[in-house]
């Protein structure tokens, strides 16, 4: 017999590997269920990031400037589109996963024995011969019933308000992180005016809100740990001291024994319905987390297809593409619903595609239609024809600019107002590609400085054919040849930052490369039966007058049609006409049109008896 343990014949070893091997299929189907909940996870969030995206970036409702800068219902949309979605996705799958599907603990699992412990309870009490009907079977029940809706109710009542102030904690938090980039995007201006008090006092504030409202998060919290640790404490007291009360008062119904097996089935089965509420209630910690990032995205998606459908009323001929990115139905996303509401249509005048910049009898007003900036405009410009806009500051040019580049709504003139109406508003202009805009503060993408000249990428060809050359005769012609000399080995150098190496100068300048630039891709390229037309909003503010008389030559000889608010007269010699806004004592505006040539010579002659006046 000792041989054959030594040799281990006939024994079977089976069942010691069965343990092994049901852990190791256990583990790998763990591992296999959180791989796929995780590449469900990355899905989902990459579907919402695109639609949310592609709302938002859309060319003709151009939402990422309307609710930065003319919608404030949506506050910090750039963290709604990244952190809040990102927490938001986390939490939920936490909550599905792990607190509602998890096969041992999950609140589905525990719901289901929860019932099963309740029904089973209840049909041993009904079936025992002594106890049926004295009613111990449906006082078990009830309690069984009041103790779940005691569990419940408080858990869900102190979870809203978690959610309400974690949703407000999202918000000062963003506010908190937009304070600090603006320090670092005006470090030097800050620095300059030595303003670091100030700054530090607006920021402490900003972290106050944070702090003070932590601090009732953590109350909050309290409510709703009390709740559960009261239940994860008490549960056995509370089963005890039911399963006694219970058999105190129906225990002269049976004997000492039975009473005793009682005893032992309530407890047990009460205790375990307690744990089972205790693990529902712990999967609330994440239902809270998740519902309050969730409604700040979902407000975010509610505002932007608010506004895109709008744009699919008023053009319903012109926007089928954006008829595809709604979903027009209300309904349920994650933790909140989502409700879609028609916005007022406004009284807009919708641009006609024409070979010709006008408009016509219009009044020009903030994009909210409150306050009247001009009134009765009249504005047209032919291929190669070229304005000037000039005027007091703060009466309103930008704003025309503004409504000329469709980032402000053109209001219908009133015809019940006599003394504004002069007919009906016409808006006549070209394609988008058609019109080039500078700013006067230049825009520098995080790129390479050829990619800098070649903004935007309407097409490849603005990249593909934008060689060294070219960049060499733009910069001549623009006045930076002190750039091209020093930096012509870094054109394709993609770890400078070309905002903080050029001066603001510099930038503007560089800007109008990018214009003559888009201008001989569109001879090559572009829909020429439209002509092309550049607006320059005070684009040379910060341009010595040689640089600004380049560039306005370079613009002058490509006979460009270009419309300018400039602030020297120096310009006035490189436009056809002047369009001068002037201002009464009452403070309203008139405008006139003056040719470009008796104006530059009554400036000039006022120039010189000033310089002499003798």
């Amino acid at each position: 017999m000792q041989d054959d343990l030594d040799s281990g014949a006939g024994m079977n070893y089976w069942p010691i590997w069965i343990p092994t091997l049901l852990a190791i299929v256990n583990t790998l189907g763990q591992m296999t269920a959180n791989y796929f909940v995780c590449r469900t996870m990355i899905r989902c969030r990459h579907n919402v990031t695109w639609k949310l995206q592609d709302m938002y970036m859309n060319p003709e409702a151009k939402l990422y400037f309307v609710m930065n800068s003319l919608d404030h219902r949506v506050d910090n949309c750039d963290q709604r589109i990244t952190n809040d979605q990102n927490l938001a996705m986390q939490y939920i799958f936490e909550f599905f996963y792990s607190g509602v599907l998890r096969p041992k603990g999950g609140v589905v699992f525990n719901i289901a024995y929860y019932v099963w412990l309740t029904v089973f309870t209840f049909k041993i009490m009904n079936e025992h011969d002594d106890l049926r009907g004295t009613g111990l079977d449906w006082m078990v029940f009830g309690l069984t019933i009041v103790t779940f809706l005691g569990c419940i109710i408080p858990t869900m009542i102190v979870a809203k308000k978690v959610t309400n102030v974690q949703e407000r904690q999202q918000e000062y938090e963003a506010e908190f992180r937009v304070a600090h980039a603006r320090v670092r995007g005006n470090a030097e201006s800050i620095a300059f005016y030595n303003g670091n008090a100030t700054e530090k006092s607006l920021l402490n504030r900003k972290f106050q809100s944070i702090y003070m409202n932590l601090l009732l998060l953590a109350r909050r919290k309290w409510m709703m740990d009390f709740i559960v640790l009261v239940f994860h404490y008490g549960s056995y007291s509370m089963c005890d001291v039911i399963s006694v009360a219970v058999c105190m008062k129906f225990g002269s119904s049976v004997q000492g024994a039975e009473l005793g097996a009682i005893y032992g089935i309530l407890a047990r089965n009460i205790n375990r319905t307690l744990h089972a509420l205790l693990d529902i209630m712990k999967a609330f910690n994440y239902l809270v987390k998740g519902a309050a990032f969730t409604k700040r995205v979902m407000k975010f998606q509610e505002v932007q297809e608010e506004f895109i459908q709008r744009e699919v009323n008023l053009a319903p001929e012109t926007t089928t593409e954006l008829k595809k990115k709604l979903d027009n139905t209300d309904g349920a996303a994650c933790l909140c619903t989502r409700h879609i509401k028609d916005l007022p249509p406004g009284d807009f005048v919708r641009p006609t595609p024409s070979d010709i910049i006008s408009i016509r009898n219009a009044n020009i007003y903030t994009p909210d239609g409150t306050r009247c900036l001009l009134t009765n405009v009249n504005l047209e410009m032919s291929p190669g024809e070229s304005i000037l806009i000039l005027g007091p500051s703060g009466i309103g040019k930008s704003s025309l600019l503004r409504v000329l580049g469709n980032m402000w709504p053109l209001f219908r003139a009133n015809s019940e107002n006599e003394e504004t109406y002069q007919g009906e508003t016409e808006f006549h202009r070209p394609d988008k590609r058609n019109i080039f805009f500078l700013a006067q503060k230049p825009y520098m993408i995080q790129g390479t400085l050829r990619e800098q000249i070649a903004y935007p990428f309407w097409d490849s060809k603005l990249m593909d054919d934008l060689k060294d050359s070219d960049i060499e005769r733009l910069f001549t012609e623009c006045n930076l040849e002190d750039v091209w000399r020093t930096r012509k080995l870094e054109l394709d150098n993609t770890e400078i930052i070309w905002r903080n190496v050029l001066s603001l100068g510099e930038q503007q300048r560089l800007q109008f490369c990018r214009l003559l630039w888009h201008y001989e891709w569109h001879v090559k390229y572009g829909n020429v039966s439209q002509g092309f037309y550049c607006v320059l909003d005070e684009a040379t503010a910060a341009l010595d007058t040689d640089s600004e008389m380049k560039v306005y030559q370079s613009l002058a000889k490509r006979r460009l049609g270009f419309l300018s608010v400039a602030l020297r007269p120096t310009v006035i010699q490189y436009h056809t006409r002047v369009m001068l806004f002037e201002q009464d004592q009452f403070q309203n505006v008139t405008y006139r049109y003056v040719e470009s040539k008796s104006m530059a010579a009554q400036v000039a002659r006022g120039m010189t008896e000033y310089v002499f006046p003798f």
